[in-house]
């Protein structure tokens, strides 16, 4: 296997300081060159970005390598080596391959009683840790070492009905996934609430699929858990509260039913929490989040520290801070950011849920009236390469944006902001109503004066225009992206939005 460029830097950063000191004593035991590679090995380890004409100099052909290319590739396969052999029986799958490979290398020997134990041991490992899809690889081993006598045929067929459960079960769990990828397609494309009319309707035809019709086909618990999770967001994609809201509880249930499958699927069982927090706020049901949150922050204390418990802490303040959002407590928003900004880095390799965070922090500390903060994150936000992928914080960055230079009264860079939104918001053919108002509002914004009574009276016509679509289904979604109706009020009565703020209801169901 060819060594791309960055693929030897990329895995040694990867790896832990004690699987690097593995790698030095055990990891690479012999051969003529084995100083030169561990130098070769440290001259990486300290790069902080990879640089191969740095190597190229230190490792020169008369005292190094003849090729750094065949070097690289070299002791890229003996890093990986090591790191397999030092990570050998830390997880299921782990367990599972090295079994197999006892499985087939005693089947070769002809040792068909050990082959046996091993193909039991084998089995026990899969059931418990619910991995089916390693079963298709032990059914042949497992038929072929029953001998053929009249006797044995019942134990044949008995193997062979298992087996043919078992591809059933995979084919069942492949099409769930299939649909599971449809939805997420779903999403991607047209944001996390559809309205043309065309979308619903390919939204309706999915959720009209017997698959999600009828809980007794989820044969697997993965299976069962795409079921639920399909089922919300479909549900929640085209406005229907109440059953997305059912199908996030579902999700939650599944794992409780099923509390020794909780190690294998603790990453989902941790996302179907979040995601019923999302519901709950969606729903209004304000007392439940809390109770939800307590139970959460419970068992998060108890999971030991690692990457993936600050990331889960990251996730739950998240909705914190959307919830506390929603009911408009900003400054305790604002509070929650700190946490959030820690766990931040965590979700580098999640787009959607990095520039999400960043969006919501951006927000509250707007709403705060820290401007210059929020002017910040926006910043960020808008260098991101990733934002062009998600359509809705896209638009919403760029009103916010211009929002954000209005409030600093940045005239001579409200033209060219406004400029920004015209040309993002004009690309879609389909936006929330909202987006169409402040569109029509921000074109007659830029031909008024200066006059601070010419300027209220605009303010009271874009409240009136918005005020019908908080009460809209689909359009209501788009004030949880930024509380326009706040920060409308704090330009007529020429206050903040804190003070405005404690003026509103919570929002019901």
């Amino acid at each position: 296997m060819a060594v791309f460029s960055t693929d030897l830097f990329d895995l040694i950063k990867s790896m832990s300081p004690q699987e690097k000191a593995y790698f030095k004593r055990y990891g690479y035991k012999s051969g003529t060159r084995r100083k030169e590679y561990l130098q070769l090995f440290d001259a990486i380890e300290k790069q902080k970005t990879y640089n191969e004409s740095v190597l190229r100099k230190k490792f020169k052909k008369e005292d190094g390598f003849n090729s750094i290319s065949a070097a690289k590739n070299h002791l890229y396969h003996q890093v990986l080596r090591s790191l397999v052999d030092y990570n050998a029986d830390k997880s299921s799958e782990d367990q599972i391959l090295r079994h197999l490979q006892e499985v087939f290398f005693l089947q070769s020997r002809g040792l068909n009683e050990q082959c046996n134990k091993r193909i039991k041991s084998t089995w026990k490992i899969i059931i418990d840790s619910d991995l089916d899809a390693f079963a298709p690889i032990l059914f042949p081993i497992e038929t072929s070492l029953i001998p053929y006598t009249e006797e044995a045929y019942t134990d044949r067929f008995k193997v062979l009905e298992r087996e043919k459960e078992n591809i059933n079960a995979l084919d069942n769990l492949s099409r769930y996934r299939y649909l599971y990828a449809r939805m997420t397609q779903v999403v991607t494309k047209w944001g996390v609430i559809v309205r043309d009319p065309r979308h619903i309707q390919e939204v309706e035809t999915m959720l009209a699929d017997p698959l999600l019709q009828n809980e007794e086909s989820a044969i697997l618990f993965e299976a069962k858990s795409m079921l639920y999770s399909t089922n919300k967001i479909l549900n929640q994609v085209i406005c229907r509260y109440d059953e997305a809201l059912i199908h996030s509880r579902k999700a939650v249930q599944l794992h409780e039913q099923c509390p020794g499958k909780l190690g294998k699927h603790q990453r989902s069982y941790l996302m179907a929490l979040f995601n019923l927090l999302n519901d709950l706020v969606g729903a209004a049901k304000f007392e439940e989040f809390e109770e939800w949150k307590v139970k959460i922050e419970l068992y998060l204390s108890e999971m030991p520290d690692s990457p993936f418990k600050v990331e889960s802490e990251a996730n739950l303040t998240c909705r914190v801070v959307y919830k506390e959002m929603v009911t408009r407590n900003y400054l305790a928003s604002l509070r929650a950011t700190v946490q959030l900004k820690r766990g931040l880095h965590h979700f580098d390799f999640q787009p959607h849920l990095n520039i999400q965070h960043r969006y919501l922090i951006a927000c509250a500390n707007f709403y705060c009236g820290e401007i210059l903060e929020a002017q910040k994150w926006v910043a960020g936000l808008l260098v991101d390469d990733n934002l062009e992928s998600f359509s809705d914080y896209l638009n919403f960055t760029l009103i916010l944006n211009f929002i954000i230079h209005f409030e600093l009264d940045n005239r001579e860079y409200l033209t060219y902001a406004r400029e920004k939104v015209f040309k993002q918001l004009n690309k879609r053919h389909i936006l929330f109503k909202v987006e169409g108002v402040l569109l029509d509002f921000l074109k007659h914004y830029s031909k008024l004066p200066g006059d601070t009574h010419i300027l209220k009276h605009e303010f009271v016509e874009l409240k009136e225009q918005l005020k019908p679509l908080m009460d809209d289904p689909y359009e209501r979604n788009a004030f949880d992206y930024f509380d326009f109706p706040v920060w409308i009020e704090s330009k007529i009565n020429h206050t903040t939005m804190l003070i405005e703020a404690k003026k509103w209801p919570i929002r019901d169901s």
